[in-house]
């Protein structure tokens, strides 16, 4: 049986129990369930129309807890989509619900969360605010998401190519997360950070070397999108070190494992693309991958990416550069894959 097959007979099955549901619980838990199989198949527009109703019902039944779940995973998906104004509103009531509720790691974490949204979406002044609100409300305690929020933190300096205060935050958040179970995937994704301070640094080779073991290690957890990010790094370090071809098949990777599962981060996959086919040459092929970059980026609001990407086109285009520079990853391209 294929798998299309497969999945169509398990959605039905979903919706044939959701329709024959009555009681509001069991229609709430059916709702989630299907917006969780439309996500894991990669439909996270349709997801999110059943996370919503899931949410509303919990709301109606009195179920807190439930209902602050679902909105937390709204909230996710709509970041995942680049959708940034919505998971911005949707944390927001989740940060008021939590500050209620005398539950301050809670409420670092959804601070946390917020910072990331205004990151992706460069606010960054904002988003230095709110990972410090986090930070405080931590203390002493709350070691795993102290790393987490130092790890915030250091990709927002490596953002702003401020090497010295990012290796200082990557440093205190290894310190807190370690590579055991319970933390090893916070500590696999800090690798990834390490290896582009690396490339800043001009080490391409050690930031070559980190990415291969940030792939592998990311890899046994299964996360598309995450081995996407590395991927996109990966083509970065190869058109530093002019490996071209190993950088076009790496970005080429990129973009496919982006689009398949629906992130936002896509349009980065084709922006880096575009300097890929440029450092071979191939300039229509090259336009292509920008004019798709740009279409995307529009679509998300993020017009400073569109000028990145239309710089790129210019200085590396008009000037036949073929390997990436030092200035070109530090302002093309210092806001991309972080």
């Amino acid at each position: 049986m294929s798998d299309s097959r497969i999945y169509k007979e398990k959605l039905q099955q979903i919706l044939a129990s959701l329709e024959k549901a009555r009681e509001l619980d069991v229609i709430a838990a059916l709702e989630l369930q299907c917006g969780d199989f439309l996500y894991q198949q990669g439909l996270k527009l349709e997801a999110l129309q059943y996370y919503y109703c899931a949410y509303e019902h919990y709301v109606d039944l009195g179920a807190k807890s439930d209902a602050s779940k679902v909105l937390g995973t709204i909230a996710r998906v709509h970041r995942f989509l680049g959708q940034f104004d919505k998971a911005l509103a949707v944390f927001h009531r989740l940060l008021d619900g939590a500050a209620t509720q005398n539950d301050p790691a809670s409420e670092a974490v959804i601070l946390m969360e917020i910072g990331d949204a205004c990151r992706l979406s460069e606010r960054l002044a904002e988003a230095k605010g709110f990972y410090l609100r986090a930070l405080a409300l931590t203390g002493g305690g709350e070691r795993r998401i102290r790393g987490r929020i130092n790890h915030c933190l250091a990709r927002l300096y490596l953002t702003q190519y401020a090497i010295a205060e990012a290796r200082l935050c990557l440093r205190n958040a290894q310190e807190s997360l370690t590579a055991d179970n319970h933390d090893k995937a916070d500590y696999y994704r800090t690798l990834l950070t390490e290896s582009r301070l690396d490339l800043l640094e001009d080490r391409g080779p050690e930031a070559r070397a980190r990415l291969a073991l940030s792939s592998r290690l990311v890899g046994d957890l299964g996360e598309s999108a995450y081995l996407a990010l590395v991927e996109l790094n990966c083509a970065l370090a190869l058109l530093v070190l002019s490996e071209f071809g190993s950088a076009l098949k790496s970005a080429e990777k990129a973009t496919q494992m982006f689009g398949e599962c629906g992130h936002w981060r896509v349009s980065e996959a084709f922006h880096v693309l575009a300097r890929c086919y440029l450092a071979q040459e191939k300039i229509d092929a090259a336009q292509r991958a920008a004019d798709q970059a740009v279409a995307r980026y529009l679509n998300l609001s993020l017009y400073n990416r569109i000028n990145q990407v239309e710089q790129t086109m210019y200085t590396a285009g008009t000037s036949a550069m073929l390997q990436l520079t030092q200035d070109e990853l530090q302002h093309e391209f210092g806001n991309l894959g972080i």
